[in-house]
């Protein structure tokens, strides 16, 4: 599934005065519009003949810089999942919280997202490009209709002068994984469901964080947390690892978060532990996920990377 590239033959028009820059009346908009026009509806059409059903793919958007200097955080990682039954919903993590998956977000299919960049191109981007190297080339589409690479900047005098890339790094269908996503939601919800309605608030848990390459997952740190009226005490943590984190709000909602974080990466491996086939498992009182082990990128043993959590105890 190669990306299609594609140097708009307007913007090569723009190195030459005499044949004019704009197709548009506004000399600020971009020069690529109306060929991007014509590659989203292209992908539209791909899309259809894909006939994908049940289906998940990351987040799209990301935005950069605005004028005035802004520079957006990065937002947390997301996974939109569309079944041929029922309302599409994301994955998405909400900080050190046992939050239900889909409560917090709703998503439409991918074929909204066509629509979307047809939005943005109506409303005139003053840059539009494959990215920001590469303005003078399209943005890119795979032959599914996936969007591989897109970059645009908004109007700024309607907007912040926004900049926004957009990669689908994975869409897949659900059968093509090699674990059961949707049993995997369902599941967690219970868990989730479990622990909430618990609402227990004193309590001591230890855990293990695992962290390296998939040839060499390794335990980067290993801390006990005691939980008091639903607070951490910091001076009943004890934390034995190299790595810096936060441990001021971790209660055992943690665990859930960062379960959530990493089904909202797509990963190719979810397991409850390295080496195993065996599937995530929960606490039969409590409902928190006893362990998890995940893979990224396991296509290239160089770029492969490994993340864990085992609950060695709770009381």
């Amino acid at each position: 599934m190669k990306p299609r590239v594609i140097v708009s033959m307007l913007a090569m028009a723009c190195t030459f005065p005499l044949l004019g820059c704009n197709s548009s009346d506004d000399p600020a908009v971009s020069p690529n519009i109306a060929d991007t026009k014509d590659l989203v509806e292209q992908a539209q059409l791909d899309w259809q003949a894909a006939g994908l059903q049940n289906y998940a793919f990351t987040r799209t958007f990301m935005v950069g810089e605005c004028d005035g200097g802004i520079v957006a955080d990065a937002p947390p990682p997301m996974v939109n999942v569309v079944l041929d039954t029922g309302e599409p919903y994301a994955i998405s993590p909400w900080y050190n919280e046992a939050r239900l998956i889909g409560d917090n977000y709703r998503y439409d299919g991918y074929e909204r997202l066509h629509e979307a960049l047809m939005d943005i191109l109506d409303e005139g981007p003053v840059l539009l490009g494959r990215n920001r190297n590469n303005i003078d080339e399209l943005p890119t589409f795979d032959d599914r209709g996936v969007v591989t690479e897109w970059f645009h900047k908004e109007n700024s005098r309607e907007n912040n002068g926004c900049t926004y890339t957009a990669s689908t790094r994975r869409l897949v269908g659900l059968d093509e994984l090699s674990y059961p996503l949707t049993n995997y939601v369902h599941e967690f919800n219970q868990g989730a469901q479990t622990w909430i309605e618990a609402d227990l608030q004193d309590y001591t848990y230890r855990v293990r964080f695992i962290r390296g390459s998939c040839a060499e997952p390794q335990t980067s740190s290993l801390t006990t947390i005691r939980v008091v009226d639903g607070r951490v005490d910091e001076s009943a943590t004890e934390w034995d690892g190299d790595e810096d984190r936060d441990l001021f709000e971790a209660t055992l909602g943690m665990v859930f978060y960062e379960l959530t974080y990493a089904m909202a990466q797509l990963p190719d491996t979810l397991v409850a532990a390295a080496e195993s086939d065996t599937p995530i498992a929960y606490d039969p009182n409590f409902g928190f996920p006893l362990s998890f082990y995940a893979e990224y990128g396991s296509e290239s043993t160089e770029s492969c990377g490994a993340t864990g959590i085992i609950v060695e105890s709770f009381e």
